[in-house]
């Protein structure tokens, strides 16, 4: 079965796999590329925040799929394929997205507020990075033992949730496990295919 990818834009710059700093933007605003230095700095500090309380515990791999996620809601909307109401976000930034109602529990807990240590934030640095270069990531998740399937919806993924946290069936929408986190496509209603 093939599908549609809305998210094209997304793997159409073939990257280097390097951690370099340096961002390009695609016409429809996405950053992407493996790079993060385009992001606003304060927008790039709540995302490193989020990725490390929401999977500080599952590694690089783990944030970087948070990240993927989050990143993926910002494209899904800036791109116009769905109103930020999708996501109960007034807009498109990071932030907007980030602390919009019910979405991610550490920042409605306050947890976002406190600063990370200077190695929670290279670790969350290189987790953004390879969530914002695709073949980079698909071959981490190849190497983890994902199938070519999963590694699909991983991509697409707009969701997650902890093992603890409420399961909400209305997430349940093309669900991976990760660690203890299930990513689910959400919001998503078409699921994004390989380049």
């Amino acid at each position: 079965m093939t599908y549609f990818n809305p998210f094209a834009f997304l793997f159409t710059n073939s990257g280097s796999s390097t951690t370099n700093t340096t961002a390009s933007t695609n016409t429809s605003g996405a950053i992407n590329n493996g790079q993060v230095s385009n992001l606003p700095e304060n927008e790039k500090e709540l995302l490193l925040k989020l990725m490390h309380a929401e999977a500080g515990g599952e590694g690089v791999l783990g944030m970087a799929l948070v990240a993927k996620s989050v990143l993926n809601r910002q494209d899904l909307i800036k791109s116009g394929k769905i109103k930020a109401g999708e996501f109960n976000a007034k807009g498109s930034s990071l932030t907007e997205i980030i602390s919009a109602k019910n979405q991610y529990q550490p920042y409605a807990q306050g947890k976002l507020n406190a600063e990370i240590s200077a190695a929670n934030k290279e670790k969350a640095l290189r987790a953004l990075n390879l969530a914002l270069n695709p073949d980079q990531l698909k071959s981490e998740l190849k190497k983890a033992g994902k199938t070519d399937d999963q590694i699909n919806k991983l991509m697409a993924a707009t969701g997650f949730r902890a093992g603890y946290a409420f399961n909400d069936s209305s997430q349940n929408v093309n669900n991976v496990v990760v660690g203890n986190h299930t990513f689910n496509t959400a919001g998503n209603k078409e699921l994004a295919s390989f380049a």
